[in-house]
């Protein structure tokens, strides 16, 4: 959907006329050929009268009656497109929309831990990190500007993509004499870095930005003009590989590896040489022949070096000030600076997040919005909208305009929640605006009158946060093609493709509105509530493992009450294990770090924090079992100082595992122990203790539970405990045959379910063709009882059954030393047996089952 706005802002009188009957009372309008209303009486006048009000916005009451405007011919000379929150909110799909009707595209701060996925008319996908989203059309120039950290082997690969696709790059990338050269080392120190700061796991996409823009700080940086004189690049690269290695133990320089750099970089130097040019001067000549600029942001400004939450930000300036330093141009030459903001928030890896929303409204979230990361589909963090955060990025960058996306994710919630204030100073305490929800479908409405009223009202709730101004009318920008790409998350409402105010297509599933000129001057909240936000030093892991703690302490003993206070500690809760997750697990866009990994396993097996969690996980709403499970899972595989200290605690603590397998016996929370139990299984002491005690008769019960999920759950768990450790199943099942397969044959193989007996005999298959169970594969299959079952579940009408069947009844035939009975039985049903055998067929050809069948069936005809 597309809504096109009404426009603010100063411009000249003497492009404006008055309303003869307001005698010089009236509003003044920019004539841009629509009818229109004269604010202050209503009285309609003819096409020469204006749509664009030229009032200060803070004057105005009300807007009637506008009509269609070209958006894009109403930006000024340079436009540029930021973002308002953490990032991701829609900035690459609107770039790529504009992008055609600009002369010059520029990006220029960051590097290739930014990027934009784009795609031209034929649907083919373009994911560019350093190359601005413009290059798809034609007539663009792409500038990579002095403030971008160039990696070149990375700009490369994106060329001979972009050129082996048919889009031509020579003569129309140009990249900065005075940008940065990103090496691979950088991204070596880069993880090094990482490890070093293992307490403090603020993590980062280790592709090498900030030791980079270090480098470039501390001034021993080499700069994109240094490949012009390779004389003295050699000097300037061994003086920056020696400080580096001065600095990291685990960088090792040596000769070698400063002359492979020096060969490889005269290579790339002669590659480079036509895209280098003097971008200061080539920005500045194109503002003076008018030609249009778009600058391409990247991040947001909640992640900005100086203005975010520091430390938990990027190493560079994405906001209105980087636009500047980073392309050479002049303050007064900017006047569009478009923001945009998604109707909620989102955020990746760690880092307050004041509105974060828990529970099931932020799965909805998640799921409607497509919030996975790009490369490993972990889920990013969701919340409401941050009025505070936006109001205090607004008046960092003075946005012109803002672009509201993604307004259709939130269609099926019950109600919205705007974030308007902080009651603390670190942000714990939000109060909430509660806007009644719409809960229909949004996709297809082009207008914005048609939008349903709890829709208006969320729109009018959040840009009524920076102006007092109404709208009448809105006109639906022109229909477009939508690029985006078909999503692996499955989505609880339609995709939208969307045309935006400007004439394109906005981000599949987002409703856009581009406001333009509400927000010279934004009302802000005083300086204090943003304070807390920007904390100098994180928490150890340590921290983390110990406030859990005392949060599950004090859960497990206030369990029954349902008061504020135990609300808000739950909530602290979920957050807590949310990020203790994100320590161990990482996100797409920085892994886990190890140092940081081994501090909290240490810490969470110290105090008992492992026996805390397990008791308490009755009591722990659902978002906060599955991270919990998360949690327990992971640290089952962490090595302390090459220790399993899991495997220890659980040797000395056996009671903890009685209580996970008799969690089954519990719906709630079945699936939870249940994989919890399965990373404890893991370890073969734990797995030994399991098989030896007498939960093992439990599992063909819980096996067979009517729940089907706690069923199938039930028997991974035993498959686990069957196949993980082969000598020690070997063990248990010559010492428990006498019971454990008359129970596996009258439970499992003959139960009246057919998931059960599928299942069960495919497990018999997999235990008997184990090497390691050589002795009880004989024995199993010289018994006559045996070979009666197998023979039934041959002649089962399903076909899967039947070929798992099969593969356990041909160890009788094939068995040297039959006993006389199995040969009595062969005999006398080997009529039966061949015609069934003959008959047998897969679906599909398989020619070592035809091999396995012919021989079964030439052993059974040798019988007399």
């Amino acid at each position: 959907m597309a809504i096109s706005s009404v426009a603010f802002g100063p411009t000249s009188p003497a492009l404006g006329r008055r309303c003869p009957p307001c005698s010089g009372g009236g509003r003044t309008w920019r004539p841009l050929g629509a009818s229109s209303f004269c604010i202050s009486r209503g009285l309609e006048w003819p096409r020469w009268a204006a749509a664009r009000v030229v009032a200060p916005a803070a004057s105005l009451s009300a807007v009637e009656e506008i009509d269609k405007v070209d958006r894009i011919a109403s930006l000024s000379q340079v436009a540029s497109v930021l973002g308002t929150q953490w990032g991701d909110e829609g900035k690459g799909k609107l770039v790529d929309v504009l992008a055609k009707n600009f002369d010059v595209v520029a990006r220029c701060q960051g590097g290739a831990n930014a990027g934009h996925t784009i795609y031209n008319a034929e649907g083919k996908k373009f994911a560019l990190h350093l190359v601005p989203s413009g290059i798809l059309n034609e007539e663009t120039l792409c500038v990579i500007g002095n403030g971008v950290v160039v990696h070149l082997p990375g700009l490369f690969q994106e060329i001979d993509g972009l050129e082996s696709n048919g889009i031509s790059c020579k003569g129309r990338i140009l990249v900065s004499d005075r940008a940065h050269l990103l090496f691979d080392f950088h991204q070596a120190v880069d993880g090094l870095r990482e490890a070093e700061l293992a307490n403090s796991f603020i993590g980062t996409t280790k592709r090498g930005i900030g030791p980079c823009y270090s480098s470039k700080v501390i001034r021993n940086g080499i700069r994109v003009c240094d490949l012009k004189h390779m004389d003295t690049f050699a000097q300037k690269l061994d003086t920056l590989l020696r400080d580096a290695a001065s600095r990291f133990e685990g960088f090792k320089y040596s000769i070698d590896m400063f002359n492979e750099e020096v060969e490889r970089y005269k290579r790339f130097a002669e590659r480079l040489e036509p895209f280098i040019a003097d971008t200061v001067h080539v920005m500045n000549e194109s503002i003076l022949q008018k030609k249009k600029i778009l600058v391409e942001g990247g991040q947001a400004t909640m992640l900005d070096i100086d203005f975010g939450t520091y430390p938990f930000v990027t190493s560079s300036n994405p906001s209105a000030g980087g636009i500047c330093t980073g392309l050479g141009i002049a303050p007064r030459c900017l006047d569009d600076i478009i923001g945009v903001v998604k109707a909620y928030t989102t955020r990746v890896g760690s880092g307050p997040f004041p509105t974060e929303i828990l529970g099931k409204d932020g799965d909805l979230l998640r799921v409607t919005g497509m919030e996975f990361g790009t490369t490993t589909g972990r889920p990013r963090r969701c919340g409401w909208l941050d009025i505070v955060a936006l109001k205090y990025c607004c008046q960092l960058n003075g946005f012109s305009s803002l672009n509201l996306t993604k307004l259709d994710v939130l269609s099926e919630l019950s109600e919205i929640k705007l974030g308007v204030s902080y009651m603390q100073n670190d942000g714990e305490k939000v109060e909430y605006e509660v806007l009644p929800g719409w809960q229909s479908d949004i996709s297809s409405i082009r207008n914005y009158n048609d939008l349903p009223k709890s829709a208006q009202q969320m729109v009018w709730s959040l840009f009524g946060s920076f102006t007092k101004s109404r709208i009448r009318r809105e006109t639906p920008g022109e229909p477009s093609r939508d690029r985006s790409p078909p999503s692996r998350i499955p989505r609880r409402t339609p995709t939208i493709p969307n045309a935006s105010p400007c004439g394109g297509t906005l981000k599949r599933g987002c409703l856009a509105i581009l406001w333009p000129r509400l927000l010279r001057r934004p009302p802000l909240p005083p300086a204090r509530t943003m304070k807390g936000l920007f904390k100098s030093k994180p928490r150890t892991p340590a921290d983390v493992v110990r406030q859990a703690r005392d949060l599950l302490v004090y859960v497990d003993l206030n369990w029954n009450s349902r008061d504020a206070k135990r609300q808000e500690k739950m909530a602290e809760l979920c957050k807590n294990l949310r990020e203790l997750k994100f320590i161990l697990y990482g996100n797409s866009e920085s892994e886990p770090i190890a140092e940081a990994c081994a501090q909290l396993t240490q810490e969470f097996f110290r105090e008992n924090t492992l026996r805390l969690l397990i008791i308490c996980l009755p009591k722990l709403n659902l978002e906060a079992c599955k991270d919990a499970t998360q949690v327990v899972a992971n640290l089952q595989r962490q090595q302390v100082h090459s220790r399993l200290i899991a495997s220890e605690y659980l040797e000395a603590n056996k009671d903890l595992l009685d209580l996970l397998i008799s969690g089954y016996e519990d719906m709630d929370i079945a699936l939870h122990y249940g994989a919890m139990l399965r990373e404890c299984i893991r370890h073969q002491s734990i797995a030994r203790y399991v098989l030896e005690s007498d939960h093992m008769k439990k599992f063909f019960d819980f096996i067979q539970l009517p729940n089907f999920d706690i069923a199938s759950d039930a028997y991974a768990t035993f498959k686990e405990l069957m196949t993980r450790h082969k000598s020690t199943v070997a063990e248990y099942l010559s010492k428990n045959y006498e019971w454990f397969f008359p129970e596996f044959n009258s439970r499992l193989l003959s139960s009246p379910n057919y998931i059960t007996r599928r299942q069960a005999v495919k497990l018999l298959g997999d235990m008997l063709l184990d090497r390691s169970n050589s002795a009880v594969m004989v024995r199993y299959v010289s018994s006559k009882d045996n070979l009666m079952i197998l023979m039934n579940l041959l002649r089962e009408s399903s076909k899967n059954i039947q070929i798992e069947a099969f593969h356990v009844f041909k160890l009788f035939v094939a068995n040297q030393n039959k006993p006389p009975e199995i040969i009595s039985i062969l005999t006398t049903n080997k009529k039966k047996l061949l015609r069934l055998l003959q008959d047998f067929k897969l679906d599909k050809e398989d020619e070592l089952f035809e091999g396995d069948k012919a021989q079964v069936i030439g052993e059974i005809e040798a019988l007399n």
